[in-house]
């Protein structure tokens, strides 16, 4: 057991990462948020579900309101913005 790795990598725990983790993350997120807002099939709620998802996603960079950037895509996953249907805050590094 290597104790300097970082983040420490236990024996009893796996660490992932990666978009092939983010996915089914970011999936359960929009579930549940066309949950909450009874949305039904039809009528451009996918898009809708899509749009509130990039809206209220954190950007390392500082894109607002969904907007691309190069290091990070969209953003990251603000379960509590998108719930509250708040826009993305913009955290700076």
């Amino acid at each position: 057991f290597n104790g300097a790795l970082y983040p420490p990598y236990l024996p009893d725990y796996t660490y992932l990462a990666g978009t092939s983790m983010a996915a089914p993350i970011v999936a359960g997120a929009a579930g549940h948020y066309f949950g909450y807002k009874n949305y039904e099939l039809g009528d451009f709620t996918n898009l809708k579900v899509y749009r509130a998802l990039e809206r209220s996603a954190d950007g390392v960079m500082g894109a607002p309101y969904g907007g691309w950037e190069l290091y990070q895509g969209y953003g990251s996953l603000n379960m509590e913005n998108l719930m509250l249907d708040l826009p993305g805050r913009e955290e700076l590094v």
